[in-house]
């Protein structure tokens, strides 16, 4: 089972927002797209960009 890491109470990752933490020297991404979270590397594999300068596309759950 992966690791656990404590971030912030869910109360304060509400629907649509996100924030990035840094866990062994990797940048991380946390989202709430209606109401899922999700956790995925913060850096686009197009344009090497950090992903949580994106705006949340609630439908698609994209960034």
């Amino acid at each position: 089972m992966p690791e656990t890491i404590d971030i912030c109470p869910v109360t304060d990752l509400p629907p649509g927002a996100m924030r990035t933490v840094e866990w062994e020297d990797v940048e991380i991404m946390v989202v709430n797209c209606n109401g899922d979270l999700f956790a995925v590397e913060d850096r686009c594999t197009h344009d090497d960009g950090p992903l949580a300068e994106g705006e949340i596309d609630g439908t698609a759950c994209t960034v």
